[in-house]
């Protein structure tokens, strides 16, 4: 009765979670924070139900803090996702999340043409570099283009004992191609064909694909720095869209230098002078962005969480999820959606690792 009891508060909260998340990335209203304190006093009452220990506690508490101080709620969802969801089968948890975003997707896709007829204020589609970019509800082509990427990863990953290798590739290539025409972003498209990639190196190339997995996260960490280093040092300099991500990431590093406990970034979407350019602050390098808004020790916790769980998968021989896992490391590079556990599925997965690290703490009985 306690484990169903549990079980319900937490599928309460992390829905509560992915409605949120989506309604603050579309286009048609504001939510109060008052959701946000609902979605907290629920996660608090899952974890009522079982023994919860120190460091748990800790994690939770300092999850608040970064929220309190940045005002984002990246680092507070992932703090009590991961501890919530303790003693819950994660699969299980993905296959909710995933008909969740099936659901709400599919509404997106079917109905966006029909307001984009009718002339809808709602159906917005833009020109943006030459590239005509439709939004399908979103607030950025790009959220819509990463929510349908990770949706279909999802789906490969919960059916993938059961359909065979070419219909996997035939389904992330048709979403690739659709996300590149219709909100052509092509990050999320490029994810799709990486992880088609490792899925054919996994199945052909174990040897080759062990080492990738595990230089990824190293190289993706160590890239995003030097990358951003050489631009505050004015080394690089040049107006196409990649390297625009990187002058941001710079950029948001000069104005917020690096702190113990993050910063408020209330500079988002703004124009900002940089290097004797104005630029609109974007913070998509996730890797840099977590250590601005949630300080040296948000960022070492949240990556050595990452790190540890990607090379304890290769341990343990569990290689569809090394590969979801290294597509999170990939896409940080690009994207801070990619660190957002309520869009980017697989940070659950830390939460396996983290119930392996924790068997033998000491425990509280709440």
């Amino acid at each position: 009765m306690k484990v169903r009891t549990r079980e319900l508060w937490f599928y309460s909260a992390f829905a509560l979670t992915v409605l949120r998340d989506f309604i603050t990335n579309s286009i048609f209203f504001e939510i109060s924070n008052k959701i946000l304190l609902l979605i907290i006093v629920l996660y608090g009452f899952s974890m009522f139900y079982r023994r919860i220990d120190m460091k748990e506690i800790a994690i939770c508490i300092y999850g608040l803090l970064t929220y309190f101080i940045s005002k984002e709620v990246a680092f507070l969802f992932f703090a009590f996702v991961i501890v919530a969801s303790r003693m819950i089968e994660k699969d299980k948890i993905i296959l909710f999340w995933m008909k969740m975003q099936m659901g709400i997707l599919a509404l997106c896709i079917v109905l966006y043409p029909v307001f984009l007829m009718l002339g809808s204020p709602y159906a917005v589609s833009n020109v943006i570099d030459g590239r005509l970019r439709h939004y399908f509800f979103f607030s950025h082509p790009n959220n819509f283009g990463m929510s349908l990427a990770l949706c279909v990863m999802a789906y490969i990953y919960v059916h993938y004992k059961r359909i065979s290798y070419r219909k996997v590739n035939l389904i992330l290539f048709l979403s690739a191609v659709f996300i590149y025409i219709f909100p052509n972003s092509r990050s999320a498209a490029l994810i799709l064909i990486i992880f088609m990639v490792f899925l054919f190196m996994m199945r052909n190339m174990l040897s080759l694909w062990k080492i990738g997995m595990r230089l990824i996260f190293p190289v993706s960490l160590i890239f995003s720095i030097l990358f951003v280093w050489r631009i505050l040092r004015g080394g690089i300099s040049s107006e196409n869209n990649f390297v625009s991500r990187f002058m941001g990431a710079s950029a948001m590093l000069n104005i917020y230098p690096l702190n113990m406990f993050g910063h408020h970034i209330d500079q988002i979407g703004k124009l900002v002078n940089f290097q004797d350019n104005w630029i609109r602050l974007w913070g998509d390098v996730a890797y840099i962005r977590l250590f601005i808004a949630f300080g040296i020790v948000g960022g070492i916790f949240f990556l050595k969480s990452l790190s540890f769980t990607l090379y304890d998968y290769i341990k343990r021989e569990e290689y569809l999820r090394v590969n979801l896992l290294a597509i999170v490391c990939i896409y940080g590079i690009l994207e801070w959606s990619a660190f957002q556990i309520m869009i980017s599925f697989p940070l659950i997965f830390i939460a396996d690792s983290f119930e392996q690290k924790n068997k033998r703490r000491p425990v509280l009985r709440m």
